[in-house]
Order: structure tokens, then sequence, then C-alpha cells
């Protein structure tokens, strides 16, 4: 499944289809996940384990160097008919940070931030945070927030770990470098409330300073 992107007017969106680095068309095949990937849930909020080499056409030597703004992502969205099993990924180029339309029924994927952190006991002792938004039927139906954890491992971008939550409301994911963990607040709706309003969230602290992933607490806040 592939998306397609979001639309852009006159010029701009001549100079962005041509001159980027990352177009559909010159994309390979999307990678399989390592053999032993797995799969984690934490009341709302899902973390798939991937290890999956991406497909860059030139490789960087640093991940400063990596245009996240402008990259071919692979998105493992779960959904419920896959259980606790890895679905196959969906290939989201973004370009200029978006991709998708806004006025159709198609969904859309907005990065909403990216950033390269240190941290010890890593390959390549950094790691970049992606985090973006996917709406489905312009927003109102669902939203899917996803975290993408990258690393440089034998000189190859790969894709570690991917986590998904509900952004619906006041949600989302930060870094606390000083405690080398990221925080991830997905929506949780109590009774009464309103599909677009869930007055309750779930908060999911991680580790980021091990090979794996390192859970912290999971809470429900108000």
């Amino acid at each position: 499944m592939t998306l397609r992107p979001r639309k852009l007017a006159g010029a701009s969106a001549l100079f962005l289809l041509v001159g980027i680095a990352f177009a559909q068309a010159s994309a390979p095949a999307p990678a399989a996940p390592a053999p032993d990937a797995f799969v984690r849930h934490y009341a709302s909020i899902t973390d798939f384990h991937l290890d999956v080499p991406m497909p860059l056409p030139a490789l960087p030597k640093r991940l400063s160097a990596v245009d996240f703004k402008n990259f071919n992502y692979l998105l493992f969205l779960p959904s419920r008919d896959e259980g606790r099993s890895i679905p196959a990924p969906v290939q989201v180029p973004v370009q200029n940070g978006s991709y998708g339309d806004d006025d159709s029924a198609s969904p859309v994927f907005d990065v909403v931030s990216t950033q390269v952190v240190k941290v010890p006991h890593v390959p390549g002792g950094e790691r970049a945070i992606v985090v973006g938004d996917r709406y489905e039927n312009g927003g109102s139906q669902r939203c899917t927030g996803v975290v993408q954890l990258f690393a440089m491992v034998a000189g190859r971008l790969v894709l570690t770990d991917e986590l998904t939550y509900d952004c619906r409301g006041t949600v989302g994911a930060h870094y606390n470098p000083k405690k080398k963990r990221l925080t991830v607040l997905s929506a949780h709706y109590a009774a009464g409330d309103r599909p677009c309003c869930p007055t309750l969230a779930d908060r999911l602290r991680l580790r980021l300073d091990r090979p794996l992933l390192k859970s912290g607490s999971l809470d429900i806040s108000h």
C-alpha cells in the first residue's frame, strides 16, 4: 500500500516532485523486519521492535545528515485484524514534512518533529527520533501518532523501533535528554467522552540508552 503525496500549487509542486531525493518511483521494495522482531503492547500504545534497514539511494555517515522532512518512510500501522503480529509496511514518501491531501478522504501523514539525540550503549551513540501524525477521513475519525527511532548500524540507516498511539486530544511524544527518556502520551477515553475530546491519557516512559528499549512506568493521568 502506498499513499499519494500532498498536493502543492504551481511551481512549488513541480520543484518538489522533480528534485526530491527519496521519490517513490526510485524507492526499492520495502525491507522486512528482522527475524527476532517483536510486538509489545502498553494499554493503547504499541511498540514494534523492527531493525529494518532503510532503502536509501545514498548512505549517510551520520544521522544528522538524513533529511527526515523529505524521506521515504515505512510505517508499520497496527490494525484490529492483525492482533499481536507485525503488519506489512506502508510506504510513505514525505515531501517537505507532509504526505497526502487534506481535501480528500485518503490518509494524511505529517511529520511533527525530528531530532537526533546522544545516547550511550546504542550503535553509533545516537538515535534519531521522528514523531508524526497519520489522519484518516480528514482527521475526524482516527488519528494515529507514530514515533520512529533510527540508528546507524554497521554503516546502514536502520529503523529500530516504532511506537504508535491514539493522537486525538492533547497528547504526543517528547524526549528528556537528561534522563535519556522518551515519554509517549496516548488518548484514553472515560465514559461519556466524545470522540474528539478524550479526558484521560496513557503515559508510557521508555529509556533510550539501551540497544532494546527499556520500559519505565505506565500510568493513566488526567
